[in-house]
Formats: C-alpha cells, structure tokens, sequence
C-alpha cells in the first residue's frame, strides 16, 4: 500500500517542474483600483487636473500645490460588500463584506511671501488603498476534458514513453522532475499503471462522465505608503513628485473537485489549493498642471514601476476515493522573485465654474505589456529562466486604458453633491482573454505551481456619487462607489481549448466617509 505523505519541495526540484510565474499573475499583481478619500472616489478619481485632495498623491502629485498655506488631517474609513455572480451549466451567487482604512493622510502647504516666483510648497503623507478583491464564487463546468484526463496527459508527458512512472513518480525522491501534480496524482491513484505499456500511465476512470465543481476564494489588498512634494510657481505652473513605498498581500483558496456520479456519490477527486503572495516595493509618481485661466486645468502624470520583490507561498493537496488511499497528499512550495508594474500615464483636463462647481476629466494609459519578471539573487535562479514568460507578456497583454469623468456642485454654502463614472478596458488581448492561444504558451500564460484554476480579466466600470460639508475648520464627505468587473474563468490550464469559459461578473458595493480637519 502506498503511504500518503507530504513534501517539501527542493529548489531543484521546483525549478525544473513548474512555474509559478504567469500571465494571470502577473496582471493580479499589477492590478489597481481607484482608491482613497471619499471626495476622490464620490468623482471616480478625475482628479488629475483639479488637484485639492490627499489622494492626488497617487494620482498627479503636482494637485498638492493647489493647497494654498492650509495643513491638512484626514481619514477614511471604509465599507465594502461584494457580490459575485457566476454562470457555468448553474448560477451561483456569493456575497461578501470587509472594513478597512481607505486613506490617512496629512498635508502641510507653505506661503513664500519673499519669492518673486514660488507662491507656496506643500508637503504630504498618506497611506492609500489602492486595490481590494474579498470575493469568493462557486460553479459547476460543463464540457471539456476530465481532470483526470488532464493529469494522464500530464504523466504521459513526462515520462515521453521512456520512463517508468514508479521511478519517475517516488515521493521520495528528491531530486525527481517530475510535475508535482503527477507526484500527487500517482500516490493518490488518481492515474495508475498502464497495464499494456511500461512507460505510461492511464486514468482509472477514463470513459465515465465526469461532474466538475470550483470553488474560490480571494482576499487581496495592496497599500500605497506616499511621501509627496509640490510646488506652485505663479499659481500656474505646478508640479510636484512622489515616493511610494507599496505592501501588497494575496491569499487565494481554491477546491475543484471532479465526481463521476451525478449525486456526487460515486468516485471522485477532490484537490484543494492555498497560494499566498507577500510582496513589498518602491515607485515614484511626478506630475504637472497648468492653469493658463482661472477656470482652466490641465494636468499631466507619469507613474513609474513599482519594484518590487515577491515571495509566494503555495499547498497543493489531492484526495480520491481509492480503497487503498487513507489520507490527503500534499505539495508544499515557494518562490521568490522580482517583479516590474506596468508604467502608466495620465492626461486630464478640469473647468472651474466659478464658486459653483466643477468638471474634472482624466485618461490613464497603463501598459501591462512593460510589465516584467527578474530573478531574485537570494533564490537561485536567473533572468534567463523568466524569457519565456517575458515573451508572453509581450504577445498576450496590453495597454488598459482607462476613462473617467466627475463634477461637484455647491448646493449650499456648506453642502455639495458629486457624481463620476469610469471606464477600464481589459489589459488581455483578445486572444489570452478567451484562452485562444498557442499550445505551446498554455502552461506559461496559466499554469503555475499548485493552483489548477485560473481566470482572466475582462472589462470594468464604476458609478460613483456622495455629498461632502465643509465649515470652517472641520469638512465631512460621504461616498458610494459600484464597481463592476468581468472575468472569464477556467477550472485548469487547458480547459479554454476545450470549453467556453466561464463568465464570473464581480460587483462592489463601497462606502466610504473621510473626516477632515483644516489648521
């Protein structure tokens, strides 16, 4: 009888195997969302050119000049409550909620009296929600291969009809190659012993229908750490600069669990996966505006990489109903890398009605396709080993764009209404969107070390609106934010050649509140 047990990868071993890298990954992590005060987000972030909020700090730092002389306390509360609706052969419906901080800044602005051309400076610090994804979903997936025919392929794969699958697949040999989850799917007899061949492996259940579930999970978030500087030179000329310092962390659980009996009682297998990213890096943002008229702004950005080294954690474990099966198998790894944020690019452009109110319009151009993996000198690795996946970054991915627009009206002295939409186009080219891609760049557009499933994401939009009141020192916004996104998911790599995938809506319901103090 086999024993189940647990392994702990080798370097060696992970590096010849898999490839935690990929293009859905690398666009998880380059992801970002309009975040910050309720102000900022009631008008769905247009703030290139208007500029007068801590959240320009993220945006177009040169809007901290417009503070004239007034220092600024601010923070922001946050409430969140997700819905996910997802469509396989049945609908599913999952709801979710969080609290957390959205924004803390602090803003000192400075007169220069003396200066001929300098009219102030300012100075700011905040911290900045970036991005948040607490959402889960659950489908069932018609069509397409089995998982188990999945994993016999897999095998076959590598054993290339030459190898033996009880020496090719030991747990216990730590200097094995071999495809993790062939590993597990062996010890599991999930595929077993070609009776007619030596060198391969078949599925014990190959012929049956099989019932495929996915269930996932995902808490992400990614925090801005912001050191800002701007000046205002005549009260038309503004520029400014900052320092962000990013933490971003990812846990990821998923269960997808094939059954070849419709009432789930017959044989099954059941695989279960746990991927957490841990990442920390450093960018800088330098932006412009100009007023040539008092009711005119334009403003301009550009926002580097973010830097940043990425640690990744995974557990990959496989359970079947084999008689001769008493416990789990599980797969434990890790990685450590070096990753490059797309560069992007802001244009904007805000008219000032007079005391009455404003419009404010911004274009944001974030090409994913700069976007890069490098190897981390603590891991043993080299840049050599990321070309590939470089390669598909390059062919794969694309510039977002994105499309926003927000106004404010003073409805009284001290009260004020807001409105906002965005619009973000998906940063997939057409082809890696529906998984219509070369055989050969599967693996490495959606493979990776432990988890099978895998999504891609399509477009996006906001609607946003809120009321803010302002006295004389102290000031109150209240927003609410619906952001909607697309995604087309898959229950492992592969399964978009042979089904349609899956559509995943994902809705955000957010409210936020910030209390300000002006001294």
């Amino acid at each position: 009888m086999k024993r189940s047990i647990t392994l702990a990868a080798s370097i060696l071993l992970v590096a010849a195997t898999a490839n935690a890298q990929n293009l859905t990954n690398a666009v998880h992590i380059g992801t970002e969302s309009i975040g910050g005060t309720a102000r900022y987000r009631s008008m769905a972030g247009a703030f290139g050119a208007l500029g007068g909020d801590p959240s320009v700090m993220t945006d177009n730092p040169a809007g901290l000049a417009i503070y004239r002389g007034t220092n600024i306390l601010t923070i922001t509360p946050h409430w969140g409550f997700t819905g996910t609706k997802s469509k396989g052969s049945e609908e599913a419906t999952n709801d979710d909620s969080n609290f957390a901080l959205s924004n803390l800044a602090a803003i000192f602005s400075y007169r220069t009296p003396n200066s001929d051309n300098l009219v102030n400076f300012s100075f700011g610090l905040s911290i900045d929600r970036q991005y948040e994804n607490n959402s889960k979903y659950n489908t069932i997936i018609d069509g397409g291969s089995s998982f188990g025919q999945y994993l016999t392929n897999q095998g076959n794969n590598y054993l290339g009809g030459t190898l033996s699958p009880i020496t090719a697949f030991d747990w216990y040999n730590q200097g094995s190659t071999a495809p993790f989850l062939s590993l597990l799917a062996y010890d599991q007899y999930a595929i077993v012993d070609n009776p007619n061949d030596p060198h391969a492996v078949v599925n014990p259940l190959e012929g049956q229908t099989a019932y495929k579930r996915l269930y996932v999970n995902e808490d992400t978030r990614l925090d801005h750490y912001n050191i800002s500087g701007a000046f205002n030179f005549n009260d038309i000329f503004y520029l400014g600069a900052t320092i962000n310092i990013s933490d971003y962390r990812s846990i990821q659980r998923s269960e997808f669990c094939e059954d070849y009996d419709y009432n789930y009682e017959g044989s099954f297998i059941d695989y279960n996966n746990n991927v957490e990213f841990k990442g920390s890096g450093f960018g800088f943002n330098v932006g412009v505006i100009f007023a040539p008229y008092d009711s005119w702004r334009i403003g301009a950005s550009v926002h580097t990489p973010t830097w940043t080294t990425i640690d990744e954690y995974y557990e990959g474990s496989m359970l079947t109903d084999d008689e001769r099966v008493s416990n789990w198998s599980t797969y434990y790894d890790s990685w450590k890398y070096e990753f490059r944020t797309p560069w992007e690019y802001q244009f904007s452009a805000a008219y000032i009605l007079g005391t009455r109110g404003l419009l404010s319009f911004e274009y944001d151009l974030r090409d994913f396709t700069t976007m890069e993996y490098s190897h981390n000198s603590s891991y043993g690795l080299t840049d050599n080993y990321f070309n590939n996946i470089n390669d598909c970054i390059d062919r794969y991915l694309k510039a977002q764009h994105t499309f926003k627009v927000g106004g404010e009206y003073r409805i009284t002295k001290n009260l004020s209404g807001r409105l906002g939409y965005a619009f973000v186009t998906s940063p997939y080219t057409d082809e890696a969107l529906y998984g219509n891609i070369a055989a050969s760049d599967i693996n490495q557009c959606f493979y990776e070390t432990t988890k099978v499933n895998y999504q891609t994401l399509g477009n996006q939009y906001y609607i946003t609106g809120g009321l803010g009141w302002s006295g004389r020192n102290w000031y109150a916004d209240a927003a609410f934010m619906y952001h909607h996104s697309k995604y087309h998911a898959a229950a492992y790599p592969g399964d978009f050649a042979a089904t349609e995938p899956i559509d995943v809506n994902f809705g955000e319901k957010n409210f936020d509140v910030t209390i300000g103090y002006r001294f």
